[in-house]
């Protein structure tokens, strides 16, 4: 009897002993999920800055128009892109430009997605996207 009173007793002491640990793993576990979620949102505003840079070529690249009207829809077209997926910190800095290249335009979009951390560094996203512009039929 003596001896479950002190194994009882013991046990008391260390009640809680598992605390430490445990709150040092979970909170490892919700910093590596918050970095990656931190890159899944850098590889979303990647697609969404590709995205951009295709449909503003594409847009450009029509025979119709005069070379202006061909800039000014691929800009256009671009920025719907940029402002429809992209919004907050990372559609403020997103950026499309469009140059004609010879017979075909050039656009290039780019944005930046902040680190959620200290330490983490930005992630810089470029997209580049060529067309020719289109012959008229003959």
């Amino acid at each position: 009897m003596p001896s479950d009173i002190r194994m009882l007793a013991r046990a008391g002491r260390e009640g809680g002993a598992t605390t430490p640990q445990y709150l040092l793993g979970v909170g490892l576990s919700l910093l590596m999920l918050v970095l990656l979620a931190n890159v899944i949102v850098a590889q979303y505003a990647r697609g969404a800055v590709r995205l951009a840079a295709d449909e503003g070529a594409r847009a450009g690249a029509r025979w119709q128009a005069s070379e202006p009207e061909r800039l000014a829809a691929c800009t256009s077209a671009g920025e719907a892109v940029l402002d429809d997926l992209l919004a907050g910190s990372i559609g403020d800095t997103a950026r499309i430009q469009c140059v004609t290249a010879g017979r075909g335009i050039d656009a290039e979009a780019k944005a930046a997605v902040a680190g959620w951390l200290p330490g983490v560094p930005a992630f810089d996203v470029r997209a580049r996207a060529a067309e020719r512009v289109e012959e008229a039929p003959q």
